[in-house]
Parts: C-alpha cells; sequence; structure tokens
C-alpha cells in the first residue's frame, strides 16, 4: 500500500462546513476547475466522463472548499538531527486540507500538484459545496473569471 492510499489524520477529522460534502478519489481525477471572480476560489465546470470524478459523484457547478494537500514538516528531529538534506527519510511530509475557498487559483492549483505520486500519494480528498452556496460579487452575480486549469 503506497503511504496516501490511507486517510491522513487531517482528512478524518476535517470538520464539513453546513452542506458541504467530502470524496476521496484515485488519481486522475478529472476535473475541470474554473477560477472564481476576483480570484476567490474554483468552481467545478467540467467532469470527464467514466472519471474518478464522476464515479464518486463531483458535479458542475460546485464549488472547492477544501483539498488534500501535502506540506513538508518543518525541522529535523531524533537520529535524523545532523543529517543534510539527501540523508532524510522518505517521511518528512504530511497531508493537511487546504482551504480554497477564499484563496488564490494558482495557490489552489498549487495545492492539488502537492499530492505527487513521488510521495506515494495516489488519492485527494477534496471538499465541495453545492453551486447555491457560492459567493456572489456586488451585481449578485457569480461569474467564473478567465482562468480554467484540469485538476489530474
Amino acid at each position: 500500500m503506497a503511504v496516501g492510499d490511507s486517510e491522513s489524520k487531517a482528512e478524518r477529522e476535517y470538520v464539513l462546513p453546513e452542506g458541504a460534502r467530502r470524496l476521496r478519489m484515485e488519481k486522475p481525477l478529472g476535473i475541470v476547475f474554473e477560477e472564481v471572480a476576483d480570484d476567490k476560489g474554483a468552481i467545478v465546470v467540467q467532469v470527464g466522463p467514466g472519471s474518478n470524478a464522476e464515479r464518486v459523484g463531483v458535479k458542475v457547478g460546485e464549488r472547492l472548499v477544501a483539498v488534500s494537500a501535502t506540506t513538508l514538516r518543518a525541522g529535523k528531529e531524533g537520529e535524523y538531527a545532523k543529517t543534510g538534506h539527501g540523508g532524510r527519510p522518505f517521511d518528512n511530509f504530511e497531508i493537511v486540507m487546504y482551504p480554497c475557498k477564499n484563496d488564490g487559483f494558482r495557490s489552489i492549483l498549487k495545492a492539488f500538484a502537492s499530492n505527487n505520486e513521488r510521495w506515494g500519494i495516489n488519492h485527494v480528498s477534496i471538499v465541495l459545496e453545492p453551486e447555491g452556496d457560492m459567493s456572489v460579487d456586488d451585481e449578485g452575480s457569480s461569474t467564473p473569471a478567465e482562468d480554467t486549469a484540469v485538476a489530474k
């Protein structure tokens, strides 16, 4: 079993906002996200037919609230305290839930990209809320901005 095949503590303990749901799926995901106006979050604009996202029930129009992301742990402890970067074992990372709802699109894409197979991570957890819970601008519109990206 690869490191990323089992849920992390952060994934298990993440408190879902009211109306949101957490989905865990194998990579590649098969979702196209688009930036929300003012670079505050992302919405699902396409789900690939037969994709892992379609199998777990991702729907077009849902807003991304959070995604599992891999971060490096700070510091070196124990027997590795005096070793260099190359001497670190393959355990100096952890999976966290990265909040996306009010973050920039590029940062969100980096969070998705951090779930890299080189760390043994083959699954991703995403938290989605229904389309109706989307924040609106001054005119009452939730028009997406220009950037679009495929989450792999």
